[in-house]
């Protein structure tokens, strides 16, 4: 498996990831370090990192944004606006 594909396939996998319980990221965690041969405590890691979906438009922003006082969530949405 090349560096790309592992990319994309942790990509696809952290958005699983994000919605799945306990059960079932343990189970993600199990397919990933199967799939791409890394330890289970960097996938952690690599799950951890914020996922900025920096195409979104203005009106996909409008319905569910709320002021968050966290950089986490208020910096990227001014970056779209930019």
């Amino acid at each position: 498996m090349t560096r790309q594909s592992k990319e994309e396939y942790l990509l696809k996998m952290r958005a699983r990831y994000a919605r799945a319980g306990r059960a079932g990221r343990s189970k993600l965690l199990d397919e990933c370090e199967e799939v791409c041969g890394y330890d289970r405590k960097y996938l952690i890691r690599l799950s951890a990192r914020f996922d900025y979906d920096l195409n979104r438009t203005l009106d996909e922003i409008r319905p569910g944004y709320s002021f968050d006082v966290t950089c986490q969530g208020t910096v990227p949405e001014a970056i779209i606006l930019k």
